[in-house]
């Protein structure tokens, strides 16, 4: 797919963490302090398209 997210995986310049299976990204204008941007490695139109083990890692991520 070629979607903005997609394409953020593999842009080197941006400083991602990892953790199963999802990037994380610190806000460069946080809205809120730590305020930051998790996305899936794999192609998903939806938090709601996702496996259910894989929305429990999603919600683990944000709180971690």
């Amino acid at each position: 797919m070629d979607c903005l997210f997609c394409r953020f995986s593999l842009d080197k310049n941006i400083k991602a963490h990892e953790y199963k299976g999802f990037y994380y990204i610190f806000d460069e204008s946080p809205v809120n302090p730590g305020h930051l941007l998790v996305i899936p490695k794999k192609h998903t139109l939806s938090l709601l398209d996702l496996h259910k083990e894989d929305q429990i890692i999603f919600f683990e991520a944000i709180i971690e």
